[in-house]
């Protein structure tokens, strides 16, 4: 049984990582979403729409826009 336990541990773990890694607006984003469709699909599409439009001028877009199309980790910074 402890193995399992540490499997699904290894296994959040490196998930969190994954999620981490990525822009912290849009993580940030991505979480309020969830929330608020837990109320309702049209909540939680409506808000997503609403937030994804938030972070269209950001220099985390930006960076993350320049980091896929020249092939490199992106640098987020949060802004």
């Amino acid at each position: 049984m402890a193995a399992v336990h540490e499997d699904v541990v290894e296994g959040a773990a490196a998930l969190l990582d994954r999620v981490l890694a990525n822009g912290p607006l849009a993580v940030r984003n991505a979480l309020l979403a969830v929330d608020a469709g837990l109320s309702g699909l049209e909540d939680g599409l409506l808000t997503e729409a609403s937030l994804f439009s938030s972070l269209a001028g950001s220099e985390d877009m930006r960076e993350g826009t320049g980091a896929f199309l020249e092939k490199r980790p992106a640098r987020f910074r949060g802004a």
